[in-house]
């Protein structure tokens, strides 16, 4: 695999992680909207967390053309 590949990997994986991230946030809203306590925090943090992963994800292809572009070929690490 060369460097453009691994960093395209790098880039998906910090997307899902991020995603699961938010998740574990909304899981704790929830709870804080079930027993009454302080929830705005973790709704805030969840939900943008949520919006960085989406993006990672949709947006990994042009992220990767950006960091390396087609016509240098020094992606061969």
């Amino acid at each position: 695999m060369k460097a453009r590949d691994w960093f395209g990997l790098i880039v998906r994986v910090i997307g899902i992680v991020l995603l699961l991230y938010s998740m574990w946030y909304f899981v704790w809203f929830v709870r804080g909207v079930l027993t009454g306590g302080d929830f705005g925090m973790f709704l805030m943090q969840g939900g943008g967390c949520f919006v960085v992963g989406i993006l990672f994800l949709v947006l990994a292809r042009f992220i990767v053309r950006l960091c390396y572009p087609d016509n240098k070929d020094d992606s061969d690490a």
